[in-house]
């Protein structure tokens, strides 16, 4: 059967929608063209173009968007909870593959009759074979050249980060946003990201130790702007914190050269 030409829109469940309330504008301009993608995808849901999942340089090129804003607003999408990532870091529509699952047993439904207990018993045969046509992995796919011919760059930061999100409280994951920007900064005409220059790149002791340092330092950088803005105000302190940064930029680059 081909593919649908088209797709149902529920402006009600958009408009209720928490999740997606919660991101910009421009994050939500971005779903709908996602979700265009998706519907046109090999399977339903999911964002593959011609069958694999694709850089996301190929899908910024396909929607001509800016790659920081097209970044940003990804990352809200999926912080929202609008899209997830799955284990081989392919972006989806949960709600997408809900919707066609159910539009599925529908039709099913229909060939059949309308008898939902010869669907169950269509749907529990289609599982067995399922199970029966799974095979153990091949050696090419097991091996350790394999393995490790998959490139770093290939590897997404979020999907690295929903593996181990479970492990961390609601009040922790409130400072993952700066996390993922601070890591996911390029250097001006760079292609990598930051974590990407790591020979080794734990993201759950990363993201521990981001999280002791700004226990460690939060509060007192807090306190030393509150006494700064009642000094200064506002302007005053803008300007010192600009020499500040400077001289941190300054003394980074000093270490290095030593």
């Amino acid at each position: 059967m081909g593919k649908a030409p088209s797709f149902q829109f529920y402006p009600e469940d958009w408009l209720s929608s928490t999740k997606l309330q919660l991101c910009s504008m421009t994050a939500q301009g971005l779903l709908v063209n996602l979700i265009c993608l998706m519907h046109q995808s090999e399977v339903y849901g999911k964002l593959l173009i011609n069958g694999s999942r694709p850089a996301h340089k190929l899908v910024i090129k396909l929607l001509r968007m800016h790659y920081k804003t097209f970044n940003k607003a990804l990352d809200e999408l999926i912080l929202c909870g609008v899209l997830k990532i799955d284990e081989d870091g392919v972006i989806y529509c949960k709600r997408m593959i809900d919707d066609n699952r159910l539009r599925e047993t529908r039709r099913e439904s229909g060939k059949l009759g309308g008898n939902p207990d010869l669907v169950k018993d269509k749907d529990n045969q289609k599982d067995n074979q399922a199970d029966n046509q799974k095979q153990t992995p091949s050696s090419s796919s097991s091996s350790p050249s394999s393995s490790s011919s998959s490139k770093k760059e290939d590897i997404t930061l979020l999907s690295l980060f929903e593996k181990v999100k479970n492990k961390f409280n609601s009040d922790q994951l409130k400072h993952e946003f700066d996390f993922m920007e601070y890591w996911k900064e390029k250097k001006p005409g760079g292609v990598k990201e930051r974590w990407q220059y790591e020979k080794v790149f734990d993201i759950n002791r990363r993201f521990r130790t981001w999280l002791k340092n700004n226990d460690r330092f939060g509060r007192f950088k807090d306190k030393k702007k509150s006494l700064k803005m009642q000094v200064h105000g506002k302007k005053e302190w803008d300007r010192h914190y600009d020499i500040e940064v400077e001289l941190d930029k300054e003394a980074i680059k000093k270490k290095g050269n030593e």
